[in-house]
């Protein structure tokens, strides 16, 4: 999944370097924080509709980006 590799990345410092010099983009690393926050309510219990509400609250996005997010990361 790309959430696996991009904490490894992140774990590592890596991310920030690539994030630094332009390779990765501010987007993926809003991607990764927002896929965290959903998994996260995932994590407590919380069924995936609210979940994915709630992220969408927090990070100020859409539901549909949420969505997309998701599938990103889980790809």
């Amino acid at each position: 999944m790309v959430i696996d590799l991009l904490d490894r990345l992140h774990n590592s410092g890596d991310l920030k370097v690539l994030f630094n010099s332009g390779v990765v983009s501010g987007s993926v690393i809003e991607w990764r924080k927002i896929y965290h926050t959903y998994k996260g309510r995932i994590n407590q219990g919380v069924k995936k509709t609210i979940a994915v509400e709630e992220t969408s609250e927090v990070h100020s996005c859409t539901i549909d980006h949420v969505f997309k997010t998701i599938r990103k990361m889980e790809s």
